[in-house]
């Protein structure tokens, strides 16, 4: 946060587009320093976060060009927002389950047993 507040301090000069730039510059540098500290306190190496962190990039690369796809089909904008969430839900649930199937298969046994123990509780 606090290199947040650094590049907005130094960018106001030059208006909206440079504090963008000066933002975007923050979050590669606190991105940085997060990969040095999971590497020495979890041994999580280099290489899986920078694999990791590309496959939800490519995820999300996916995401908004379906839904660039769908702004040249629907004029009504409320009808556009209601379906573009749909289709990001829809696109991101495949995704998941294709490229991160263990993890998609544990979190919906989480959420069918959350979902189990709220219908069957004790009123």
């Amino acid at each position: 946060k606090g290199l947040i507040l650094i590049s907005i301090f130094i960018c106001y000069h030059w208006g909206i587009l440079a504090m963008l730039a000066g933002y975007i510059v923050s979050n590669y540098i606190s991105f940085g320093i997060s990969m040095i500290y999971l590497k020495k306190d979890l041994n999580h190496f280099y290489k899986h976060q920078i694999t990791d962190f590309f496959g939800c990039l490519a995820i999300g690369i996916v995401i908004v060009a379906v839904n660039v796809l769908l702004s040249f089909l629907i004029a009504n904008n409320y009808v556009l927002l209601a379906v573009q969430v749909l289709a990001s839900a829809a696109v991101y649930l495949v995704c998941v389950r294709i490229f991160y199937r263990d993890d998609f298969y544990s979190a919906l046994k989480f959420v069918k047993g959350k979902w189990n123990s709220f219908i069957h509780r004790k009123i």
